[in-house]
């Protein structure tokens, strides 16, 4: 039996984890990244259990503990002044992960096996009776089985093959501003303050020295100065008591600011014959979420686990795949978008709207809430059995 080949787009987490997965079962993978290193924008993301689970499943239990810290309890404030007032949330289990270094250690964790290929970017996608032929830049072209599109939230595979850009994307009018402050929190805990439509979120940095922060804020595009938003993020904390007054400074005085539309990607499929879509590509939850881990990872695994089941039905693999990460990719865009909406619009009838369309989503739920495997589809878990390599 000849290998099967795949041809993997992207070399962040999701296109990362799902080499690792298809070499695992078997296949002969390419893997390509467009830029000459991986994209790596961003600060840090959470590694809930499922997440960590996936990556020990995949021998990186190391890459685990060198990339990240155990994540801290959030106190959610409610009263201002000296001593306010908090809900405190236990971290749990979960861990905050520095994302430039979990990507680097991720693709380097990919087999030697798999050819990694960085500064190719892909042109053209043509499928034929037996396989999908991919056009590079360079006017080289190869054929594969199968293609897996894991470039992110601007897909070029997802272009490529489905529907326009624009047509997948739900934007909501806000934005997430990111920095990373030279103060240390006060405590141990992050703080999470909501005031004036701004939710404020500021984590205790790997660097003892440094904090965090994640802002969501409503906003009108195009931005052509991201300092009034910056200022208003410091005004947030400043106002919310004296401890938070370093935190605040630090935000003004940061220079590596960015700035992204809260963005969640929802298509009607994932797939299209011979071509797949994972992680952000498919199903982006958006940041805010914290999921974008958990997301990557599960996809990976769950597609692998659907091609070793189905053998050469390609059509039944990706849609078992599918079935299995929908409702928890679909729960998750609904409950980030409503909380985000709820807190960030004004008070009235745009709030009542917000939580009807909630309760909404939530009667459209139940049916999967009462069933067993329909709560562990709901919570993005994945069959803890490990997957055997496919030997012909």
């Amino acid at each position: 039996m000849s290998t099967r080949r795949a041809l993997v787009v992207g070399g962040g987490i999701a296109g990362s984890a799902a080499a690792w997965w298809l070499h695992h079962i078997g296949w002969d993978v390419v893997l390509i990244e467009a830029g000459a290193a991986p994209h790596i924008g961003g600060f840090v993301l959470d590694l809930d259990t499922t997440a960590q689970g996936i990556l020990r499943e995949m021998g990186a239990a190391g890459i685990v503990e060198r990339t990240s810290f155990s994540g801290p309890a959030t106190v959610l404030r409610l009263t201002r002044g000296p001593r306010p007032y908090g809900v405190t949330l236990s971290g749990g289990r979960n861990r905050l992960s520095e994302r430039v270094k979990l990507i680097e250690e991720l693709l380097q964790h990919v087999p030697k096996e798999v050819d990694v290929r960085l500064g190719v970017r892909l042109e053209t996608l043509e499928h034929r009776a037996e396989d999908v032929r991919a056009r590079f830049e360079d006017g080289s072209s190869e054929a594969f089985d199968i293609v897996v599109g894991a470039d992110g939230l601007h897909s070029t595979v997802r272009d490529l093959v489905f529907t326009p850009r624009e047509a997948v994307l739900y934007r909501n009018g806000l934005s997430l501003l990111w920095t990373t402050v030279d103060r240390h929190m006060p405590d141990a805990n992050a703080a999470v303050v909501s005031r004036e439509r701004t939710v404020v979120q500021a984590y205790p940095h790997p660097d003892a020295a440094k904090t965090q922060i994640v802002a969501a804020l409503p906003t009108s595009h195009p931005i052509t100065d991201i300092r009034p938003l910056v200022e208003r993020v410091a005004a947030v904390l400043r106002d919310e008591g004296r401890d938070l007054t370093p935190i605040a400074e630090g935000v003004e005085e940061a220079d590596d600011a960015l700035l992204t539309r809260f963005t969640q990607v929802r298509t009607r499929r994932w797939s299209s014959r011979r071509v797949v879509l994972i992680g952000d590509a498919a199903h982006c939850i958006d940041p805010l979420s914290g999921l974008g881990a958990h997301g990557a990872l599960l996809g990976a695994v769950t597609l692998a686990k659907a091609l070793q089941r189905h053998g050469d039905d390609t059509t039944a693999a990706f849609a078992s795949y599918e079935r299995h990460v929908r409702p928890f990719v679909q729960a998750r865009q609904n409950t980030t978008a409503r909380a985000a909406e709820f807190l960030m619009r004004p008070e009235g009838s745009s709030r009542w709207a917000t939580l009807f369309g909630g309760a909404g989503e939530l009667v459209r739920t139940l049916p999967q809430v009462l069933s067993p495997s329909g709560r562990r589809a709901l919570a993005g878990t994945v069959d803890a059995s490990v997957v055997h390599r496919v030997r012909s």
